[in-house]
């Protein structure tokens, strides 16, 4: 899998930051994505980038044409509404997010 690094000392390159990018729309990673998926170098498959979440730790964005080249699958694929989870919820009374 080859990613282009956003992180670090190649997005300084760039021209720009990591509180740029993580912000909470990611609006300027989903650029950063659109300029790379346009790029003439179709062999990338992705981007790596700093987790806002947890700054040590790195997160990838697939792009769909590496996914289906690679016969890759989501094992997980689910988008969660905190507000009808019961999942959600129970994680959010188990950490105190909610008063119990």
């Amino acid at each position: 899998m080859v990613l282009a690094n956003f992180a670090d000392e190649p997005l300084i390159d760039l021209g720009d930051c990591a509180s740029s990018i993580m912000r909470d729309s990611y609006l300027r990673t989903r650029e950063w994505s659109a300029l790379l998926h346009a790029h003439a170098n179709p062999n990338v498959d992705g981007l790596r980038y700093r987790s806002r979440f947890r700054s040590g730790e790195f997160c990838i964005a697939l792009f769909e044409r590496a996914i289906v080249a690679r016969g890759l699958t989501f094992t997980n694929a689910r988008s969660v509404d905190p507000a009808t989870s019961a999942e959600a919820q129970s994680i959010m009374r188990r950490y105190t997010v909610v008063p119990t």
